[in-house]
């Protein structure tokens, strides 16, 4: 078990992609590990509509922090998050507060993705649309 002063946690809210980004001396820690342990409380969206939860994660998906997962996410978004309900657009809400690196290499399978993404249909889903894509050059979509 991790606590704050092992892992000498210092985070930072990027105004760019509205998303908290960490730095730990731990040696993996996810930011799943973090909300789990308690380290971090997300944000209360209880009250938020299916509109606006599908603008906001449009929008995260393109703003990442990474080139490479902004053009990931971003086609993604576009192409599956209209087809999606709302509880498949909260786990893909919850697989966004992932570090971008992770599920950089999660969707690529450069790395196995942790026990509780494993049987996730968003994480599924694209790795199909990266596997569906190979050699197509990726442009960011249009808003």
């Amino acid at each position: 078990m991790f606590s704050i002063k092992s892992i000498q946690l210092c985070r930072y809210f990027s105004r760019k992609s509205g998303v908290l980004r960490y730095w730990h001396s731990a040696p993996y820690l996810t930011h799943s590990k973090l909300l789990e342990d308690k380290l971090i409380r997300p944000v209360d969206r209880s009250k938020e509509t299916e509109k606006l939860l599908r603008s906001r994660l449009v929008y995260q998906s393109r703003k990442r922090g990474i080139l490479e997962t902004d053009l990931i996410l971003s086609g993604f978004a576009k192409e599956y998050l209209s087809k999606y309900n709302v509880e498949l657009l909260k786990e893909y809400d919850n697989l966004l507060n992932e570090a971008d690196w992770d599920i950089l290499y999660w969707c690529t399978g450069e790395r196995q993705a942790p026990e509780h993404w494993l049987n996730s249909r968003v994480l599924r889903d694209l790795k199909e649309y990266l596997s569906s894509k190979n050699g197509v050059v990726r442009f960011m979509p249009e808003l």
